[in-house]
């Protein structure tokens, strides 16, 4: 994965750098059915929605780790929903921390 990286650092145009997250993406997404955890998950990555950048299925990664998680301790943790700029795309809400910090609170982020 390195190489992929390295080369999202050296890029000089954002067409650029997203070919090579791209590439990292399937890479990780690769070693992750590789483990064998859970059952083999979609590597390659897609457009999201119109927009021109490739993304992973990252959340059925996510998801499918959790399931297959056995230690019930482990598994009386919340399977937390992240920050708030990874399930809003709204710019209304993004644009100001002020109502990014309520919302947060409203799940419980630190």
């Amino acid at each position: 994965m390195a190489p992929a990286l390295q080369a999202v650092l050296r890029a000089t145009s954002w067409q650029e750098r997203g070919q090579h997250l791209a590439a990292a993406y399937e890479i990780a997404a690769g070693l992750h059915n590789e483990l064998g955890i859970t059952a083999p998950l979609p590597a390659q990555t897609r457009p999201f929605h119109s927009r021109p950048f490739p993304v992973i299925q990252g959340e059925a990664i996510a998801r499918a780790t959790w399931d297959a998680i056995q230690d019930p301790e482990v598994k009386a943790l919340a399977f937390g929903v992240g920050k708030v700029d990874q399930y809003v795309d709204s710019t209304d809400v993004l644009s100001f921390s002020g109502r990014c910090y309520r919302l947060g609170v409203v799940y419980d982020e630190p």
